[in-house]
């Protein structure tokens, strides 16, 4: 039973960090399509749709740390729910956490061209 808990915990855990990476990916591409990687409207479209994918866990937590103008930074991080049972005395599983970097790109105009 121990290795039936264990499988269907690490199996969960794959699926949330790849679930995370995908999110994060999208979200931080929303922000750097608004056009800078310090968007007010852009970051509360890309939290709605992590709000969206991931639902609204309580360990759920959202970083822009690190976003210039330039660059879009994104940490989200969970605490994927356990499946083993408290009394086998394991400890719960770490938060996943993942990190997507997006450069916001601009449109380089030269002079002389319509």
């Amino acid at each position: 039973m121990i290795m039936l808990f264990t499988a269907v915990q690490v199996a969960h855990t794959l699926y949330i960090s790849t679930v995370l990476a995908g999110t994060a990916h999208d979200s931080a591409r929303l922000v750097a399509e608004a056009g800078s990687g310090t968007d007010g409207p852009g970051r509360g479209r890309a939290e709605a749709h992590i709000r969206q994918v991931l639902g609204n866990p309580a360990s759920l937590s959202v970083s822009w740390a690190g976003s210039t103008p330039d660059e879009v930074v994104l940490t989200l991080s969970v605490r994927p729910r356990s499946f083993l049972p408290a009394s086998m005395g394991i400890s719960p599983w770490p938060a996943v956490s993942r990190t997507a970097r997006v450069r916001v790109e601009k449109p380089v105009e030269s002079p002389g061209r319509p």
